[in-house]
């Protein structure tokens, strides 16, 4: 009864107890990660390629290549690619899809870019954050270094796909 009428009331130090669990919670679901495709780490280059109809392989090849990623064929899949560099398979994903993706149906649909923010866009690009907020802001449109694409599209009426060809 002691346990039950301390929980259900939120006295200390039950209520500290219960605070530190919802803190742990919180903490393990920031640091989930949502996979851009169901089990991506298992598909091989080949795999990849095909899912992104427009993207070649040779496409993907070069883009590892200018990125120092060492890779033996095109069968091997992005954790065996991951294992190889010391990186996990979403950093192989993530360079690959970098840039390489921005030209598949225009850079927008399905791309997942309006899921990135500014700031994360100019650092896996080698841009200036001030630079793209200004070239931004001669076109009118409002951003912080922290939204998303889609985010900022949304309220500026337009669509991540012109976000980012203003500042690609």
């Amino acid at each position: 009864i002691f346990f039950f009428i301390g929980t259900t009331y939120s006295v200390p130090p039950f209520s500290s107890i219960i605070d530190f669990g919802d803190y742990l919670t919180e903490s393990w679901e920031n640091e989930t990660i949502q996979p851009p495709i169901p089990h991506a780490e298992l598909l091989t280059l080949n795999e990849l390629s095909e899912k992104f109809d427009s993207v070649s392989i040779n496409k993907i090849q070069n883009k590892l290549k200018n990125n120092n990623i060492i890779f033996n064929s095109t069968n091997e899949t992005l954790e065996e690619i991951a294992k190889l560099n010391n990186l996990t398979p979403i950093e192989i994903y993530n360079i690959i899809t970098t840039q390489t993706l921005s030209g598949v149906s225009g850079g927008g649909n399905g791309t997942g870019i309006g899921k990135k923010t500014l700031i994360e866009f100019a650092n896996d690009n080698s841009k200036d954050i001030n630079q793209l907020l200004t070239v931004l802001k001669k076109h009118n449109i409002h951003a912080q270094k922290k939204q998303t694409f889609r985010e900022i599209a949304s309220e500026n009426k337009t669509s991540p796909k012109e976000i980012y060809d203003l500042i690609k």
